[in-house]
């Protein structure tokens, strides 16, 4: 089985290891988007200074030469409004914020870990998730940011929508649809595409990572959506 980290040869020298983590991707179709870090610098920027949704989007739309960053609205993604801050943007991108049955899990297993880079590094070497060429993404397709040194590590994860990215900014952010290469500076190097993966897919994997049964779950447990926490 192929492991998402760099490959290596086992002779190679401390140096040259180091070096080609550096400098490799975890995919030749992995893309870089290191060429727009002014822009990124300063979305990153507006993003530490923003507060609440007003600020969030004043914040992004004082940002000048990204391509078109807006807002969206919520309503249009969530048919069960669950709070901003209630989900990562992993939750977001796999379509798992709009499960109940997801939503159900995680609330009974509190001290889990939402979707992580260890999970979706699993997926990708357990072929769950199918690798595309940048020229090839369709709507419904996933886009997930990363940086390949010291390790491999997803950061940022969205989907594809009509050739750009609609994702999650910041913990208690907003929906953004944006080009690939415009997002905060701290989401990464690269931007590695997958095809799309049903939410019960992503659910099972979610499950799988943390060796849980849905058995273990009470039939008379019930999960409540959270009201939205004030600024």
């Amino acid at each position: 089985m192929r492991s998402w980290g760099p490959a290596v040869p086992s002779s190679a020298a401390p140096e040259a290891t180091y070096h080609r983590r550096m400098t490799d991707s975890p995919d030749v179709r992995a893309v870089d988007i290191t060429a727009n870090l002014v822009v990124r610098c300063e979305l990153y920027c507006a993003l530490q200074r923003a507060r609440g949704e007003a600020g969030h989007g004043a914040a992004v739309a004082s940002v000048a030469g990204h391509s078109a960053v807006r807002m969206l609205d919520t309503d249009e993604w969530f048919p069960h409004q669950v709070p901003p801050n209630e989900y990562t943007c992993f939750e977001f991108a796999f379509g798992l914020v709009e499960s109940e049955s997801y939503l159900r899990t995680r609330a009974f297993f509190r001290c889990l870990r939402e979707p992580n880079s260890k999970m979706i590094r699993a997926m990708l070497d357990n072929k769950t998730l199918k690798v595309l060429d940048a020229n090839a993404v369709q709507t419904g397709d996933i886009a997930l940011y990363h940086v390949v040194a010291p390790t491999l590590t997803f950061l940022h994860g969205g989907r594809i929508r009509e050739g750009r990215v609609v994702s999650k900014w910041g913990v208690n952010g907003l929906i953004w649809e944006h080009d690939w290469p415009d997002v905060p500076m701290d989401y990464g190097t690269h931007v590695l595409f997958v095809g799309s993966v049903l939410p019960s897919v992503a659910e099972q994997a979610f499950l799988d990572h943390h060796g849980i049964k849905l058995a273990q779950i009470p039939d008379d447990f019930e999960y409540r959506i959270p009201l939205p926490t004030s600024e």
